[in-house]
């Protein structure tokens, strides 16, 4: 049997700096398109609109997690023709919440004194509060017209009990909410519910986790990361998804951003400029597991067998880790 891998995508609108400077606006449609100018005036599109012709040039479907707390900040819903053009080409698209949209409920809120912490916090919540974030979720996709989704992730992929409960009281049978390399919670009483890879059910739902990986160790120091197109290189990729299916019998689940192919870009995504690199590693990731026969699927085409056995990261190919950082940080060099 050939490696399994899952392509996700979280798909957002960005607050475009405007809780730092209230005479800025929230960034919608390009945030996700992320146009490029050219000095001749000519733009091309290297976000969404890239992504999609890549996957279709390598016949690969994934599943898109679209952020849908945001509307009350755009008059003119944008989201609702990127969610069905998702949907129209075959994809899966399913909820992401980012409770920071909700300061914008309140139409005077550029003369309001915002939190003093960010309030994009999930784990802190309680399942009544996040049930009703859900069901917000849940109308917009209704107003858009897709399908239900079935499956959510939370923003920064925080989590707790709670989200889960609220989860399988709304109907969502799954969950993608954990990046233990990214976002681990705070209180240590939580830390059975560390997951770095495979399928666990946790509250009722199925938790299939971002997939993590060791990219070094200094002494008893070790680095963990989140499998990401931005942060991980195609040998990277290509050596955890080998080892994660013959060694746990298990998938590669892969996280990415429609911004991170583009780079040079200020809070308002002007000024971007191509992320060549980013944009050659997934590429390269579709070509070079297709060689060697792996198998795309959605996240709603996994296994629903939950294993109750919790791994330690996988470590990388430690050559690989070292290119990656080297050719990653030599890029960024020459594009400043």
């Amino acid at each position: 049997m050939p490696a399994i891998a899952l392509l996700t995508f979280d798909i957002e609108f960005s607050i475009g700096g405007a809780f730092a400077d209230r005479k800025l606006k929230p960034v919608g449609l390009d945030f996700v398109t992320c146009p490029v100018r050219a000095k001749n005036g000519e733009v091309t599109l290297h976000g969404l609109p890239w992504v999609l012709d890549c996957l279709t040039q390598h016949d690969v479907k994934a599943t898109f997690f679209v952020e849908a707390l945001h509307r009350q900040a755009f008059a003119d819903d944008p989201m609702a023709a990127v969610a069905q053009e998702l949907h129209r080409r075959g994809h899966e698209v399913q909820l992401h919440l980012h409770p920071a949209w909700l300061v914008f409920d309140d139409p005077n809120w550029a003369s309001q004194a915002l939190p003093k912490t960010w309030p994009d916090s999930i784990h802190d919540l309680s399942q009544a509060e996040f049930e009703a974030l859900i069901r917000r979720g849940q109308a917009s996709f209704a107003a858009w017209g897709i399908p239900p989704a079935t499956a959510l992730r939370t923003g920064s992929l925080e989590y707790s009990p709670a989200v889960y409960r609220a989860a399988k009281a709304c109907g969502l049978t799954a969950c993608s909410n954990m990046g233990q390399a990214l976002w681990q919670h705070p209180d240590q009483a939580m830390t059975a519910m560390h997951r770095h890879d495979g399928i666990h059910l946790i509250e009722g739902v199925l938790e299939y986790p971002v997939s993590c990986f060791e990219d070094f160790a200094l002494g008893h120091k070790k680095h963990h990361k989140i499998a990401t197109i931005q942060g991980s290189s195609a040998a990277e990729l290509l050596h955890l998804g080998e080892r994660l299916h013959h060694e746990r019998q298990t998938h590669l689940l892969i996280l990415s951003h429609a911004f991170e192919y583009v780079i040079g870009f200020d809070a308002q995504m002007q000024g971007a400029k191509p992320h060549g690199r980013n944009q050659e590693k997934l590429h390269a990731l579709l070509r070079h597991s297709k060689q060697r026969h792996w198998q795309w699927k959605t996240l709603s085409q996994l296994p629903t067998q939950a294993d109750p056995t919790v791994h330690s990261p996988i470590k990388s190919n430690r050559r690989h880790s070292l290119m990656r950082m080297l050719a990653n940080r030599a890029y960024e060099y020459r594009m400043a």
